[in-house]
This record gives C-alpha cells, sequence and structure tokens, in this order.
C-alpha cells in the first residue's frame, strides 16, 4: 500500500456506532491526556472505532496505518510526516521531507514538532503500531512524546505489545496524561450484539442468544459477524462452544472456514489468491488472477460483509481474515508458492520493491531477492533505511549473498549498529567475493572499508597499508571518481590516526578539492571537519576552527543536526584546548542543548565528556563526576564503548584529583585491561597515564615507568597532546628512579614536542607544575645540553610562575644545590667550606630516623672538644639554612635528632649512585648493564671536589671512585662481549679519563678497535699508553697486554 493511502481513513462501512467508547475518547482528549492507548486482540473493532472518532471529533486528525515497514524509524517518520502534511496542507514541509531522504531521524522529529507547534491542538493515531514494533520505532515514538507541543495527541491501537516501557511513557502515567482502552472496554456487550445483528443481518435476536454470543466470541466483533453469517444461512448456534480465551482464534477460523465454504469457487479462489497481496486495487487483482472482472469481486465481497475495507484507492482484508485466507491457500503449498511469487513478481514491476521484497522472502527466493537489493540497496541505505535493510539481509543465507550485499551489510555493521568486528568479517567476505568475480574496484573498494574498520579497533599500521593498497588499485583502475575521493580521504584518516599530520592533511585538502568539482556538498564538509580535526590534534586550533566554521555553514545549508552537533563540540574543544574553559563551557552547553533537542544521542555523549573535561581542567571534580557519569549512559544507549572507557579514565581522573589514590587505581587498571582486549589503544594509553601518575603519587616509580611506557607505546603519533604529556611524566618517573640518562631522551621529546604544540600547548600547564623538579635538575645539570637547558627555561618562564618547594644535590665534581628552582653554590672559605660535608652527612646517614648533633659534630669536627663542637653545628646548620637553603623547611629537627626532610629531597646523586649500585649486584648483566652506564653519567667528578674532607667525607670519596671504576669496567665488558664496541669505547674513554692506569681498560678499547676494524686506531692507542706507562712508571704494559695486542693485531 502507498504511504499516500495509508494516511487515509478507512471508509467507514460502520457496523455500530459505539457512542460509549467515543465518549470515552473524547473525554480523554479534553483532559488534555498526551497519550491514549487502544490495546486489544485482532478482531474487536479498534480500526472502526478510531476512523469513526477522526469523523466524529472536532479536531484536525493525522492518520497513519502502519506495516512492517515502519519498523524502521525513517519509514514510520516518513508516514507520519506525509500525513501532516496532507493534513496541514499550508504548512512548508520540504526541509522536513529532505532531513527524512537523508536519513536524519533525529533532526526530523524535531522539525516535526516545531511544525505542529504552529497548528493547535490535534490528533496522531496510529493505527496498527503492532507491525512497526521495533527498539528502534519505539525510540523515535519516545522522542517524539518528548518534543512534540502540548497541543498534540497521540492515540496508538495495537493487537500485540506496544513495548512501551519508556522513560516519557511512565512519566506520562505518572503524571496522569495518559489513558487507554483495553480489551475489556472494547468487547461488544449483549444489546450492542442484538443492534450489530439487526443492522447487519436484518435478524432480531433475543437478548438470551446475545448473551450467549457473547459469552462464545468473547464480545469479538469479527466473530460476532461470522455468528450473523451463520445465523443469516439458517444455522443456529448450537455448533457454537464456550472456548477459552487464548482458543478463541481457532474458534474463528473454524467459523470463517466455514462463511468460506458458502462462498461461489470464483470468490473463494479471489479471496484466497488476493489475501497474499499486502493491499488490493483492481489492476493488480486482475493481474494476479488473470482476470477482468475483480472490480465486480471486489464489490461481491463487500456486498457480503467479508471484512474488507477501503483504504485510498485500494481495498484490505482485515489482518485476522487474511491470515486465515492465506493460512488456507498454504494448504497446498504448491499453489501457495506459485501465488505469492507471481504477486511478488507484479509488484516489482509496479515499482513496489519493499512490498516484492517481503514476498520473495516468504518463499526464501534468493535468486530474486539478491539483484533486487543489489539494485535498489544503496539508495534505500541512503534514505536513512538501514534497519530495513538489515532485517532484509539478515535472512539471507551467506553463500547467497553477493560481495555488494557483503559490502552494504558491513556499513551497516560499522555505521548504524556499531558491531566492528562483523563489519570486518563482511568486508573480508566482499573483498575475497569480488576478487573471485573479477571486480577488482569492487575488492578495492572493500580494501578501503575495511582499512576504516582497522583504525576503529586501533589497529592503526594495518589500517594505514591497507587505505593506500585499497587506493592504488582504485586509481589503477581508473574507478569513478567520486569513489577514488572518498578512498583518498579515507586514506587521509588513516594517516591522521597513526599520526602522520602532513600526509594526511594533503590527502584531506586533496579529497575537498575533487569533492568540491564533483558538488558533493555533504563530503565537502564532511572533509573540513576531518582538517579541522587534524590541525586540532597538532596544535593548530585557529586553522582548526576556520575549518570547523566552514563545515558548520555546509551542515546549516543541509539541515544536518547531527553534523552540526559534532561540529560545534568541536569548537568547544579548540576553546578547552586553548584554556578559555568559560568559553568551551558556554559551546559545550549550547551544544547539549541542541544535541538532546534532536535526540543526536551520541553526540550528546561526546559533549557531556566535553564537559567533563573543562570542569576537571577546573578543578572542580564534582561537576566533572556529573558530567562523565552522564556521558557513559549515554555512549552505552547508542552503543558507543570507546567513549564509556574513556569516561571511566576521566572518573579516574576525579579520583586522582580528590586523593583517592586506590579508587583512581582500581579504575585505571580496569580500564586498562578491558581496553587492551578491546584493542582500544587510545583509551588503553590514557588509563595507563592514569595508572602511571597514581603510582608516582605512591612513590612506586619503577612500577610508574612501565605505565607510562606502555601509554607511550599506544599514544605515540596518534594524539600528539596525551604522548607529550606522557613523556613528561615517563621521564620524571625515570629520574626519580635515579635513571636520568634515560630520563633526558623522554625530555628532549617532550620539549621539542611542547615547543611545537602551537596554541593547545597551555593544556601541558598542570603536567609540567607537577614535574617541575624534572625541569629544573636537567635545567642546572652540569654536563646538561645547552641547547636544552634554554628551552627549559622557556618553558618555565611560561608555565610555572611559583616553583615548588624542593631540594636537588649535586656531589659529584663541584657541589650544587638546587633550592626551589633556583641554583646555590657552597663556598669554600672560611668557616663556610664544612657546609657541604655537613649536609650530606645529614643527608646520606639520618636519612631513616635522623642524628644527633653530637654524632654529626665527631665526623665534621672531630678534633673540637664537645662544647665548642656543639656550636659549631648550631652556627652551621644556621649558616646552612640562612645562607644556603635560604629556609628553615628543609632541616628537621625532632627529639634531637636532626634530619633533612626526606619529603623535600628531590634528588641527589650521591643517593641516586648508591641505588643504582646496589640494584645492579641484584640483576643479571643484560639488566645491570643499563644501570651501571647511569652511575657512570652521574659521576662528573670526585665526591666534593675542591672542599678539603674529614674521615668521613675522604672514605665516601674513595669508595665512590672504586664504585665508579667497577661500573665503568663491568659495562664495558658487558659492551666488548656483546660487540657493541663504540658503546665500549665511550665507557671506556669516560673511565680512563679519571684513571688513566687502569690497565683492564685499556685492554677493552684494543678489543673494541679491534671489532671496529680501525686497527690504526688501535695501534695509535697502544702507542699511546705504552709510551705514557714508560714515563710514568718506567715500564712497558702487563704482558697479559702485550700479548693481546699482538693477538689482535694478527687478526687484520
Amino acid at each position: 500500500m502507498s504511504v499516500e493511502d495509508r494516511i487515509r481513513l478507512p471508509t467507514l462501512n460502520l457496523i455500530h456506532r459505539r457512542q460509549r467508547l467515543l465518549e470515552q475518547l473524547a473525554e480523554f482528549i479534553a483532559d488534555r491526556k498526551r497519550l491514549v492507548t487502544i490495546y486489544a486482540p485482532g478482531g474487536y473493532g479498534k480500526s472502526i472505532l478510531l476512523a469513526d472518532f477522526a469523523q466524529t471529533t472536532d479536531l484536525p486528525v493525522c492518520w497513519c496505518s502502519l506495516d512492517g515497514g515502519d519498523q524502521d524509524p525513517i519509514s514510520f517518520l516518513t508516514v507520519l510526516a506525509t500525513s501532516i502534511a496532507d493534513r496541514f496542507w499550508g504548512l512548508n514541509t520540504d526541509r522536513l521531507f529532505e532531513m527524512l531522504r537523508r536519513g536524519d531521524t533525529g533532526e526530523s522529529v524535531s522539525h516535526i514538532a516545531d511544525l505542529l507547534e504552529t497548528v493547535g491542538p490535534h490528533i496522531i493515531i496510529l493505527d496498527d503500531y503492532h507491525k512497526a514494533v521495533s527498539s528502534a520505532t519505539t525510540l523515535t515514538l519516545n522522542r517524539l512524546l518528548q518534543r512534540l507541543p502540548d497541543t498534540s495527541h497521540i492515540i496508538i491501537a495495537a493487537r500485540g505489545d506496544m513495548h512501551l516501557e519508556t522513560g516519557q511513557v511512565l512519566e506520562l502515567l505518572i503524571s496522569n496524561r495518559a489513558a487507554g482502552l483495553s480489551e475489556e472496554d472494547l468487547r461488544f456487550t449483549a444489546p450492542e450484539i442484538q443492534r450489530v445483528i439487526l443492522k447487519r443481518f436484518g435478524r432480531h435476536i433475543d437478548f438470551a442468544t446475545a448473551e450467549k454470543i457473547a459469552r462464545v466470541t468473547g464480545g469479538n466483533i469479527a466473530q460476532i459477524l461470522l455468528t450473523g453469517h451463520m445465523l443469516y444461512t439458517g444455522e443456529g448456534l448450537d455448533s457454537l462452544k464456550l472456548s477459552p480465551e487464548e482458543e478463541r482464534y481457532f474458534e474463528y477460523n473454524r467459523i470463517a472456514a466455514e462463511v468460506l465454504e458458502r462462498q461461489t469457487p470464483e470468490v473463494q479462489r479471489f479471496l484466497l489468491w488476493t489475501s497474499v497481496l499486502p493491499d488490493m486495487t483492481v489492476e493488480l487483482c486482475n493481474e494476479l488472477l488473470e482476470i477482468s472482472d475483480a472490480q465486480m469481486h471486489i464489490e461481491t465481497v463487500m456486498r457480503n460483509g467479508l471484512f474488507i475495507s477501503q483504504t485510498g484507492t485500494g481495498f484490505t482484508y482485515h489482518d485476522l481474515f487474511a491470515e486465515f485466507l492465506r493460512s488456507r491457500l498454504r494448504t497446498d503449498e504448491s499453489v501457495y508458492r506459485q501465488v505469492v511469487y507471481r504477486a511478488a513478481t507484479i509488484l516489482q514491476g509496479y515499482g513496489r520493491v519493499e512490498d516484492a521484497i517481503n514476498l520473495y522472502l516468504k518463499l526464501n527466493a534468493w535468486d530474486d531477492i539478491v539483484p533486487v537489493l543489489e539494485k535498489h540497496g544503496p539508495q534505500i541505505y541512503d534514505t536513512g533505511r538501514a534497519l530495513t535493510l538489515y532485517y532484509w539481509l539478515n535472512q539471507i543465507p551467506p553463500q547467497v549473498l553477493t560481495p555488494r550485499l557483503y559490502l552494504l551489510q558491513g556499513r551497516i555493521f560499522v555505521n548504524d549498529l556499531g558491531d566492528i568486528e562483523r563489519a570486518l568479517s563482511c568486508f573480508q567476505k566482499a573483498e575475497k567475493r569480488f576478487t573471485e568475480a573479477g571486480d577488482f574496484i569492487g575488492a578495492a573498494e572493500a580494501q578501503v572499508w575495511r582499512s576504516m574498520n582497522l583504525w576503529m579497533m586501533g589497529r592503526l599500521r594495518e589500517s594505514l597499508s591497507l587505505a593506500k593498497q585499497g587506493l592504488e588499485h582504485l586509481e589503477a583502475l581508473e574507478a569513478p571518481e567520486k569513489v577514488v575521493a572518498w578512498a583518498i580521504r579515507m586514506r587521509g584518516l588513516a594517516y591522521s590516526v597513526n599520526g602522520f599530520t602532513d600526509e594526511a592533511l594533503k590527502d584531506l585538502r586533496l579529497a575537498l578539492q575533487l569533492f568540491n568539482r564533483l558538488n558533493d556538498t555533504f563530503n565537502v564538509a564532511a572533509c573540513h571537519q576531518d582538517i579541522g580535526v587534524c590541525l586540532e590534534k597538532w596544535g593548530n586550533i585557529s586553522a582548526a576552527q576556520d575549518h570547523y566554521h566552514q563545515a558548520l555553514q555546509y551542515w546549516e545549508t543541509l539541515g544536518n543536526a547531527n553534523e552540526r552537533v559534532n561540529t560545534l563540540n568541536s569548537l568547544g574543544v579548540c576553546a578547552y584546548l586553548r584554556g578559555d574553559y568559560e568559553k568551551a563551557l558556554e559551546q559545550f552547553n549550547e551544544c547539549f542543548t541542541l544535541a538532546i533537542k534532536n535526540d543526536a544521542i551520541r553526540r550528546a555523549a561526546f559533549v557531556q565528556a566535553g564537559i567533563g573535561d573543562t570542569y576537571l581542567a577546573l578543578q572542580n571534580p564534582d561537576q566533572a563526576l556529573e558530567a562523565y557519569t552522564l556521558s557513559i549512559q549515554f555512549a552505552r544507549q547508542t552503543g558507543i564503548r570507546s567513549l564509556e572507557f574513556y569516561n571511566r579514565v576521566r572518573l579516574g581522573e576525579c579520583f586522582f584529583q580528590q586523593s583517592l589514590y586506590p579508587q583512581a587505581l582500581t579504575m585505571a587498571r580496569r580500564v586498562r585491561d578491558t581496553a587492551r582486549e578491546a584493542k582500544l589503544k587510545f583509551e588503553q594509553g590514557l588509563a595507563c597515564i592514569l595508572l602511571g601518575k597514581t603510582l608516582v603519587r605512591q612513590k612506586q616509580y619503577e612500577e610508574s615507568v612501565s605505565a607510562f611506557e606502555e601509554a607511550l607505546d599506544c599514544l605515540d603519533r596518534q594524539a600528539i597532546l596525551e604522548a607529550t604529556e606522557t613523556r613528561y611524566w615517563l621521564a620524571y618517573s625515570l629520574f626519580r628512579s635515579y635513571r636520568s640518562l634515560a630520563a633526558v631522551e623522554h625530555l628532549q621529546e617532550a620539549v621539542r614536542l611542547t615547543l611545537s604544540m602551537g596554541e593547545m600547548v597551555s593544556r601541558l600547564q598542570q603536567t609540567i607544575i607537577e614535574t617541575q623538579a624534572l625541569l629544573y635538575h636537567f635545567l642546572y645539570k652540569p654536563d646538561g645540553d645547552p641547547q636544552l637547558q634554554e628551552n627549559l627555561q622557556e618553558i618555565i618562564n611560561r608555565f610555572i610562575s611559583q616553583p615548588a618547594a624542593g631540594l636537588q644535590i649535586f656531589t659529584f665534581g663541584g657541589p650544587m644545590l638546587v633550592v626551589e628552582g633556583k641554583r646555590r653554590r657552597f663556598s669554600q672559605r672560611g668557616k663556610a667550606r664544612r657546609l657541604p660535608e655537613f649536609l650530606l652527612y645529614l643527608l646520606t646517614e639520618g636519612r631513616t630516623t635522623g642524628c644527633r648533633w653530637n654524632e654529626v659534630s665527631a665526623v665534621i669536627w672531630p678534633d673540637v672538644d664537645e662544647n665548642k663542637s656543639s656550636a659549631s653545628f648550631h652556627q652551621t646548620l644556621k649558616r646552612l639554612r640562612d645562607s644556603v637553603l635560604e629556609s628553615s623547611l628543609y632541616v628537621s629537627v625532632e627529639n634531637d635528632y636532626y634530619q633533612i626532610k626526606p619529603e623535600y629531597l628531590d634528588w641527589c646523586d650521591a643517593v641516586a649512585f648508591e641505588a643504582l649500585h646496589e640494584k645492579a649486584t641484584r640483576v643479571p648483566p643484560d639488566k645491570a648493564v643499563d644501570l651501571y652506564r647511569e652511575m657512570i653519567n652521574l659521576y662528573q667528578g670526585e665526591f666534593l671536589a675542591g672542599f678539603e674532607l674529614e674521615e668521613w667525607g675522604n672514605f665516601q670519596r674513595h669508595r665512590y671512585e672504586i664504585m665508579f671504576m667497577r661500573a665503568v669496567t663491568l659495562a664495558a665488558r658487558y659492551l666488548v662481549e656483546q660487540k657493541l664496541p663504540r658503546e665500549a669505547l665511550t665507557v671506556i674513554d669516560k673511565g680512563l679519563a679519571f684513571d688513566y692506569f687502569h690497565e683492564d681498560l685499556h685492554q677493552l678499547a684494543l678489543e673494541a678497535y679491534a671489532q671496529l676494524g680501525l686497527y690504526d686506531l688501535l695501534r695509535d692507542h697502544y702507542t699511546d699508553m705504552s709510551r705514557i706507562f714508560q714515563a710514568e712508571f718506567g715500564e712497558t704494559p702487563s704482558s697479559s697486554t702485550r700479548e693481546l695486542y699482538t693477538k689482535l693485531l694478527a687478526r687484520r
């Protein structure tokens, strides 16, 4: 039946006007009931009652007869929109139908509401709603109830469960704005049955007979009329039996069969064959039965009252009667199949594709369905009928589906159902079958679709490789320009998620140029959006905003509210990234209002996440928690698993900000593990950042290093802001784990990225503040890279206005302090010359419980009596606090025990040196070598160089030198054994700079030169060594060295 016919009131062959029910419906409307439901099994006169009410009410009525195709929201809304346009012909509905053709459900609902706001009180009747019931239609109806004006009244009639248990319906019930009629209300009473039999069949029956009919039929008008036929033909009521309610359907069939058998053979055939048609016209019936007198048969059936009604230009049987007729036709399967197939073919010829497909499906006529879907499927999909297509395709056996249909099914899975695993399977099958069929353009298209699927699954490198391959094939095969443009855009997106910004922008700009030439407005807007996202990632916020504004203009022209919300959200993100949080909240809230208005729940989920991020940046975790919780609800509702994981990480960040570290730790580990399993790299990376930061707060630095390394593996290149943040934290954890050599590599990259990040750099401020000890360390490190130090000073000046309390102590070489971001040096004059040894003794010997003053004095002033040593101690302590530390904060005294407060000590190279040495003795050589190299890097000269030390200090100086030379020797030996001669020579040179006469190192140097094949340098090294040994000791190198030299030269 055409949409135009389904908005027409059924022709009212009024059996009996049911005044009590009409008055009840009128009362519901007068009481401003927003929703009225009429629920009863088939045959109780629901449609006739509503048709009568529609003709008797003073309010304008929009009538909609629904069918199975309306399980798809776009089809359902198209019927409703057509009815509104027909009833209120003065409304301009062009834009509404454009939205429906585009498949925009949310915007269509909003526009329907806006239109009906202008027409005053009215009624919308949805008849046969049970045929259209689906989760999608239920959601759409719920949105209508939310958005329609108060002057709208919806009446819904159904014979099965309406599945209306939605939030809006429950709210209407609670507020007493919903009402309904039940099966009990609709049952015909004995007096009504008397009047029906008299009017329809011209027979008077007594009250007792009417009561028996009421009991037997349950007051069902269809069965009452069939009973009337029996009475009309002279048969009594003796054959009627009282049946349980659940058996009444079978009793109906028995009576209907008797009525059918009383018809002529020609009428019987007409009834049976035409029952397979969704609706009847004279032309359809003549062609189906190969007759020319269908008009006469239709008139006969109507005259005999055989449950036929006229709707628009067509006719339909009552559902119960049609079901009975089809079941009778099916008793001869071959005839049934012949009739249904012929009806499907005829309907297809009339262009009624959907009706034809539904009939072909009843016969499993795959050979007929597949070409129809191949031809019309893409167009149906483009008009928003994805769920209808999914229903059809899901019934076709996999072995019958063609590659084009697999491609279409994959698009539905990935774009509409969010099932990326099943989408990938479809694209793989499509590619295989295209290839087998020799359709290489189709195979390349499938590859590009598969590439998109892979990056949604976190398989980024595979995605890029496949996108390149697919595009190369399409270009080589000279595929249509629009297909090539689309593939270029997909490759650009693959480049973008892999972090190749320049390549991504080049592709996206080329795609934009091609779509402009093709006048493809939608894809032009999409390219502007994509380019904006790409620029935003790399900190070019201003340029990103320009593209977002251009996209926004196109979306507004197209009337695409869903994409408009998306772009507005992107503009909010730009404000957030710039640190303009007030503007970000303003834009996010405007965007959220628009998303809810247009039922863009998916977009609303992302907007709420942006609101949460902004509140988190404003250090307002309570409001951030609310936003993230709401975003999770929306994400679950729309199946955005990645966003749900993102929000859970951010909930953990709220816990972190509130110092609820156990909760933050639990959340981080849970999301990390589930994101790993789901292969969601970005969300896994964010969870690892949170995990690492929380471990840092708990001073579990080694564990935090592993977390940050995993985060970097997930985020590097594809998310510059998060990757830069991770590098700062990773460098900080390595620094606090005493691995400054490893830390500086990540810090250098973090600094490089920071200085190239553009307007987005403000988002790093909190991370820089929290890791500032790392920055100050490398700013003042004696052997630091001058360019790095210059860059660090620039970053510190920009982001750190008030340095945090903290103390860093450098003891190897000339001693130096960094106190609250300022460098301090020790004086070698007068009494101040004792300060370094005094400080280091307090620090190293008092780390656990502190030291008594007399214990310190005995070490620093061993030759001074007790009274003078007490004075020296307290004067030195005062000098340390006043002139060096410039604060009493760093040295505590409790119960006469003095201590450098551990919570303020950010770094001490001597402490780090000891810790690295101790750890290196407990791990295998392949692990120890990196620790030895860290020790070598720390040793910038002798302990407290330039200062005279007492026995304790001299002992430490000598001990550290031995530890250093041992680290050099063990590291060099391991590197030579592993055939890493260049690294070995770097280590050896540092060792020989401190002790040239360490002969083991010379031997290792000779072996390293030999491994490099640098025999000239080997000879020069040995010659210089021999000359210096002779000059200093009057001796040549040892025999083992001489033998090694001879042996190595012999290999030349």
